[in-house]
């Protein structure tokens, strides 16, 4: 840097000042610079000196310094008056609305202290910027505003739209510091207040403490509940997803019966969602008929919505519903929306929970896809609870695939994380991948201990939905392991989450379950043969699994002709999953 710095006080005092304006200027224009140059009285040739001098070439219509830093050493190396001169012959330069952006900036620049004007000018720059989804642009924007505001309301107000811009681009430990320096002028404006909690709420569901978000969300949603229920309910739904990952479905409840006292007309696009927040919870826990039509009638009037979030917890309702068709297409709409928005936690939240949603369906390859791409994203953004969910997705993938040097460790690695934040859900997959390893592996003994331990977790340490997950698994351990009454009980537990009408893939494996602990061979063939019946093609590692109980069966009833039908099924099923102990046992 020094070095080339003494190259550029060696030119001719016009060169080095147009050098100073292309610093200035910043993005390279050459007419804008030349302009500019040209208010300050450097003539022409002065170009050609900078150019000569190696320092900047002429590419077309841009100047390109020969490399970054000597940008910023040029800049930083003026004088303020030397600076100022330049920024004010840019201000002249760049007239018109299609430079209004620029113009801003180099207006900033040129102030020494408060000025709402440029303020407000700066302000509208970062509303230009949100339409494009430069989240980069408007958190510098409104940081700036910030800095050059008067009054302590405004200034908070903006620092808090700063936050929310520093979270969707990726910079947390920035969003953070905003947050710190908004709390003190914050608690004046409802309306400011509920953004500082909604995004610091926003942070602790993604890098911090869900159930701390869930306070922090519920606390700034009483604020605003009347002067701007829209709001409200935006940040009470968040409040129940950081309950979910919390797994204290008891305060999702509670913020589903606090959406519904909101005053939102039933024609307004957020009405929708309202049943959805405390429904899914129910549906989490349990069959419920006229839950399930419920959520059924909303799904048709959320399809439309434009928040990702919003139609990964309809796509979850319609996965609780039965209705595969609708959650596939809200899944699909959900991820293609995140990614043209390219708010990190966003995009990052919808990776992980189509992750999940392939792990459930025993899409192996789907599930590591999305998880390894959702691993890269969370790490690179600091996501560190998403780093914690994607760890445990792909232990439990190396589960299914036996790969017990990378199950064991990601499993650790997720849980450590998942107690240190009170993540439930994190911490129920990590251990049911690690109970699934030993399944596979034929360890039965270690198997029924471990999936013991997901299904009945203490308090506040599972997530009750896993558990419920995770009983089929537990109920085959049991079995082999000669545990009778843990097998039976996990059998009676999962014949009534199963009951009624509830999904197809639910009863299959409750028929499944049952077969397993019936002695009278006809009737566990029976039972066996309606689960196959029942499954979803689409849950591929279930289907293949319940194929070789019955083959296995079979086999040991001297039916080897049928048995081998079965077992090539599965094993057919069990390579193309890369099930690789799976598919030894078929075989």
């Amino acid at each position: 840097e020094v070095i080339l710095l003494q190259r550029v006080q060696r030119l001719p005092a016009p060169a080095q000042l147009l050098l100073l304006v292309a610093a200035a200027e910043g993005s390279g224009e050459a007419a804008a610079v030349l302009a500019a140059g040209g208010r300050l009285g450097i003539p022409s040739s002065a170009l050609l000196d900078a150019e000569a001098s190696g320092l900047l070439r002429s590419n077309g219509s841009a100047l390109v310094f020969r490399h970054p830093i000597l940008r910023t050493a040029i800049y930083q190396g003026a004088s303020l008056l030397q600076r100022q001169a330049v920024h004010r012959a840019l201000v002249e330069t760049l007239e018109g609305e299609p430079n209004a952006d620029r113009r801003a900036w180099h207006r900033a620049a040129l102030a020494l202290g408060p000025d709402d004007e440029i303020a407000d000018e700066l302000e509208r720059t970062a509303e230009r910027a949100r339409s494009r989804s430069g989240h980069a642009a408007v958190y510098r924007a409104l940081r700036r505003a910030a800095e050059l505001t008067s009054s302590g309301e405004r200034r908070a107000r903006r620092l808090a739209l700063a936050a929310r811009a520093a979270w969707n681009a990726g910079r947390p430990d920035e969003a953070t510091a905003l947050l710190r320096a908004t709390e003190a002028e914050a608690a004046t404006d409802s309306a400011t207040y509920a953004e500082l909690r909604h995004v610091q709420g926003e942070i602790e569901l993604c890098r911090g403490a869900p159930l701390q978000g869930a306070t922090l969300l519920g606390e700034g949603a009483d604020r605003v509940a009347r002067s701007n229920p829209r709001k409200a309910l935006q940040m009470l739904f968040d409040m129940a997803m950081c309950a979910n990952y919390a797994g204290n479905l008891t305060l999702m409840q509670e913020a589903g019966r606090k959406a519904s006292t909101l005053p939102i007309g039933a024609s307004e696009p957020e009405a929708a969602l309202v049943p959805l927040i405390a429904d899914v919870a129910v549906m989490l826990q349990v069959n419920d008929a006229a839950v399930r039509a419920r959520l059924l009638q909303a799904l048709d009037r959320v399809a439309d919505a434009t928040d990702p979030r919003w139609l990964i917890w309809a796509g979850a309702a319609a996965a609780l519903s039965g209705s595969q068709a609708r959650h596939q297409a809200l899944h699909r709409r959900a991820e293609a929306i995140a990614r043209q928005t390219t708010a990190m936690g966003i995009l990052g939240m919808v990776l992980q929970r189509i992750a999940w949603t392939e792990l459930t369906y025993g899409r192996v390859s789907g599930a590591s896809i999305r998880s390894e791409e959702g691993l890269q994203l969370a790490m690179e953004a600091g996501l560190t609870n998403w780093v914690c969910f994607h760890r445990a997705i792909l232990a439990w993938v190396a589960a299914v695939r036996g790969d017990q040097e990378r199950c064991v460790p990601l499993a650790e690695q997720a849980s450590a994380t998942a107690t240190e934040h009170g993540l439930a859900a994190q911490t129920s997959i990590a251990a049911w991948a690690v109970g699934l390893l030993s399944l596979g592996l034929g360890q039965w003994e270690a198997a029924a201990t471990r999936l013991e331990a997901v299904t009945s977790p203490a308090p506040g340490t599972g997530h009750p939905f896993v558990a419920l997950q995770a009983l089929p698994d537990l109920v085959e351990a049991a079995v082999r392991a000669g545990r009778s009454e843990v097998a039976e009980a996990a059998v009676t537990r999962f014949a009534g989450y199963a009951a009624g009408d509830a999904p197809a893939w639910q009863q299959a494996l409750a028929a499944r379950c049952r077969a397993l602990i019936t002695r009278p061979a006809e009737a566990r063939e029976q039972l066996l043969s309606e689960a196959l019946a029942l499954h979803d093609p689409d849950r591929p590692f279930n289907r293949a699994r319940t194929l070789l109980l019955l083959g296995e069966h079979l086999r040991r009833e001297r039916r080897r002709v049928e048995a081998r039908a079965q077992l090539r099924a599965a094993t057919e099923t069990f390579e193309r999953l890369g099930a690789a102990p799976w598919e030894a046992r078929a075989r």
